[in-house]
């Protein structure tokens, strides 16, 4: 991701990004908590903090 926000800065992009968790979450092969996907949110916002 870091590449695609470089050019995208680069282009003079200045819109918004947003970040979406596709499917369900599993952990061991169980559902996973809302916890897991705020954990997953979380380390995805990392990529678009400036």
């Amino acid at each position: 991701y870091r590449l695609f926000f470089k050019k995208m800065k680069k282009i003079g992009y200045e819109g918004f990004f947003s970040y979406e968790q596709c499917g369900p979450v599993y952990v061991n092969h169980r559902m996973g908590t809302i916890e897991e996907v705020d954990r997953r949110a979380e380390i995805g916002l990392q990529n678009f903090t400036p």
